[in-house]
């Protein structure tokens, strides 16, 4: 969201700072570049403990598809949320008008989240994964064409 460090921004230092890269500019690219995709991290320090592959469609109102993954082992509570909140504030995210999502199977945390953040959510498993596909909330607008 505006005005909040860290998010999708690269901002902020510390448990939570999140580091969004792509092509040449992240932050300024636009959505319009058939190559538009992003890495996203959420570091506690200098480590990376979540981080995101995003892949927008070429045009506004498209479908954006991400892959997130957590570091094994054990990781700050908040630190999936962060990193689909980091995901779900990315413009060309905010800008599709579908999102397919994998998630590791046992993730409660950002399945959770995602729920939060979308609308018309259905997800199923497939192996070790879960596949979520949704509305990203900002198209849940009345009056706004889809």
């Amino acid at each position: 969201m505006p005005g909040r460090p860290g998010r999708a921004t690269g901002e902020g230092v510390g448990p939570g700072a999140v580091v969004a890269v792509g092509n040449d500019n992240p932050l300024e690219e636009s959505v319009t570049d058939p190559d538009t995709s992003r890495h996203v991290e959420i570091k506690d320090g200098d480590q990376t403990v979540a981080a995101a592959e995003v892949a927008t469609s070429q045009q506004v109102g498209g479908t954006a598809q991400a892959s997130l993954h957590a570091a094994s082992g054990h990781i700050a509570p908040g630190s999936r949320a962060s990193l689909v909140d980091a995901v779900m504030d990315l413009p060309e995210v905010q800008q599709s008008a579908r999102l397919k999502a994998a998630v590791p199977l046992g993730d409660t945390e950002s399945l959770e989240r995602l729920r939060e953040r979308t609308d018309d959510t259905a997800t199923r498993p497939a192996g070790s994964t879960a596949l979520v596909e949704a509305m990203p909330a900002i198209w849940n607008f009345p009056g706004l064409d889809r």
